[in-house]
């Protein structure tokens, strides 16, 4: 019998994560009265969506869920952005010879075009970035030791 109790309760549970996910925008008050076991769920079904979506539909959903993502999910994204693009525009130079556009580095990174604008746009300034400015201001002298 208790196969079918957690059976139960693991329908009930999809259901109001589904329930919330299908919300335009969602708020921290969508997932305040979430018990611990939700959130396990809610956290897989949204990490697993976002490893999965592409460009502009992978944009949309990170603006549903913006106000909800925390601190370090969102330099995790920026992150993953950021090493995209940079070996994206590499790998690219490397085939044309010359710069890549934004819609070849968006195509060659599965990101949408505007993330790449706004990334490339602002990188120089995000908080995530001057932090690994400063590793590597630390590391120049033994990369450029290497290069001779």
């Amino acid at each position: 019998m208790k196969h079918t109790n957690d059976l139960q309760k693991f329908t009930e549970t999809e259901t109001v994560i589904n329930d919330i996910l299908q919300k335009n925008k969602i708020e921290k008050n969508d997932i305040e009265h979430l018990t611990n076991e939700e959130r396990d769920y809610f956290g897989s079904i949204t990490a697993k969506k976002l490893s999965e979506l592409k460009g502009n539909e992978r944009d949309k959903f990170i603006k549903k869920i913006e106000s909800i993502i925390v601190e370090s999910t969102k330099n995790d994204l920026w992150e993953y952005n950021h090493t995209a693009i940079i070996r994206a525009i590499s790998v690219l130079i490397q085939k044309y010879g010359r710069m890549p556009t934004k819609t070849e580095i968006a195509t060659e990174t599965e990101l949408s075009r505007q993330t790449v604008h706004k990334h490339l746009k602002d990188f120089g300034t995000n908080e995530f970035y001057l932090e690994h400015l400063e590793q590597f201001k630390i590391m120049m002298p033994k990369v450029l030791a290497k290069v001779n």
